[in-house]
């Protein structure tokens, strides 16, 4: 199984989160639960950085973002970029 996560995620992402942002990372996969095990889970508002696996950037962006407030993504910048991004243009559908 770990042969195939390696196949399927070709980068990574660096994240803040808090401690509801840890347990729905957790929701995204096994790979992904394996990194938010290494953290120590922040207490009360305070935040942690990790790495996390990423498939694609579109996909990544689609994903993390329904997780905000509770994880923001610090870099790459292109994937930052793609959440600004969708951001925008759904302030625009709906602003």
């Amino acid at each position: 199984m770990r042969r195939f996560e390696q196949e399927l995620y070709a980068g990574e992402a660096h994240v803040s989160a808090t401690a509801r942002g840890l347990a729905d990372l957790r929701r995204l996969g096994a790979a992904v639960a394996r990194a938010v095990r290494e953290v120590t889970p922040p207490e009360g508002d305070a935040r942690v950085t990790l790495r996390i696996p990423v498939e694609s950037v579109d996909q990544a962006a689609g994903q993390l973002l329904r997780l905000a407030p509770g994880v923001e993504v610090l870099r790459p910048a292109r994937l930052r970029s793609a959440i600004v991004e969708r951001l925008r243009r759904a302030g625009e559908t709906y602003g």
